[in-house]
């Protein structure tokens, strides 16, 4: 059982899982949870990787998206759908997810607004390959990147939920 101290004296209080120091230490009641130590250095850091990880994913997509493709010939096909729409789905599966995990976001709103945001990066991006001689604007690539988005999202879901009554979070 963890245990919290509450105390009194300036600015003093207790509250679940935390402890105040000062002179005088009034009582020790049990908490519940116990928060982490960690500085503040450490939490702004862990933000920065949260926010950094799904920036440089998109960045490294967006890269990946208007270099030269390399000439291959057609694209293999596995079960009807091309290597090409699994790859966009794959890349926008991974970009939703990290939005969704940098986030925390937890309510449908939110997870909806980040499924769409990681698609509309995608449809953006589609955009932009009209100024590359090499590349060309696919509708198909667009629906690719929304479906791999709300799939990673959903897996997601799931994955938490299981580890949520496992045990985990």
């Amino acid at each position: 059982m963890d245990l919290a101290l509450f105390t009194a004296g300036a600015g003093a209080g207790g509250v679940d899982g935390a402890a105040a120091v000062t002179d005088r230490t009034v009582a020790v009641l049990p908490s519940k949870r116990r928060l982490p130590d960690v500085s503040l250095s450490d939490a702004l850091a862990r933000r920065r990787v949260r926010v950094a990880l799904p920036v440089l994913w998109a960045a490294a997509v967006l890269v990946a998206s208007v270099v030269d493709p390399p000439s291959t010939g057609p694209t293999p096909a596995l079960g009807g759908v091309g290597l090409d729409k699994m790859l966009h789905a794959g890349a926008y599966g991974v970009l939703a997810v990290l939005l969704v995990a940098s986030r925390r976001a937890r309510s449908r709103g939110e997870l909806s607004v980040l499924t769409l945001a990681s698609a509309g990066f995608g449809a953006f991006v589609e955009v932009v390959q009209l100024s590359f001689p090499a590349r060309t604007f696919s509708g198909a690539d667009a629906l690719a990147n929304l479906v791999g988005a709300a799939v990673a999202v959903a897996l997601w879901l799931m994955v938490r939920r299981r580890l949520t009554v496992l045990g985990g979070e």
